[in-house]
């Protein structure tokens, strides 16, 4: 019985005693920072700037060209 007890508690380890996490209320300020200061692997890092005013079939770069010759 007390087995179950502690795998309960090994997969809800907020949770304690039936209650719900403590809620936190932190400023949209942060939350922006967290994002822009944060790497997440594998994703572009987000610097807030917004897209570029750029049409929507726009591509960077040149454009390759090949002589038919």
């Amino acid at each position: 019985m007390r087995l179950l007890k502690g795998a309960e508690q090994a997969i809800n380890t907020e949770r304690v005693d039936s209650s719900f996490p403590k809620t936190v209320i932190v400023k949209k300020t942060v939350e922006d920072f967290k994002a822009v200061t944060s790497d997440p692997l594998g994703k572009p890092k987000n610097l807030g700037q917004g897209k570029p005013p750029v049409p929507p079939d726009f591509a960077f770069g040149v454009k390759n060209v090949t002589s038919s010759d």
